[in-house]
């Protein structure tokens, strides 16, 4: 919506040619297609850094697990050595 013309363009003849004439000096076209090139780019990057917290706390979550199954193993086995 940033590049459509405004209303009164469509009944307003100079203001169309003011809004053509502007876009042209500011190059809005390049600038959106610019600013549009890095956004993207900063979800990629946004995505990849959730991806690895996720998979950071994935692994946290795993090594407490087998760690939890290790101290019932060494409790089985003091358990079975004590009766």
């Amino acid at each position: 919506m940033l590049l459509d013309k405004p209303e009164i363009t469509w009944s307003n003849e100079e203001a169309e040619k003011l809004f053509d004439e502007l876009s042209l000096l500011f190059d809005l076209t390049d600038r959106c297609e610019n600013i549009r090139l890095k956004s993207e780019m900063l979800m990629d990057i946004t995505s990849v850094f959730t991806e690895l917290a996720h998979a950071k706390r994935g692994n946290r979550l795993e090594w407490g697990i087998i760690f939890l199954i290790v101290i019932e193993i060494v409790l089985l086995l003091i358990q079975m050595f004590l009766q």
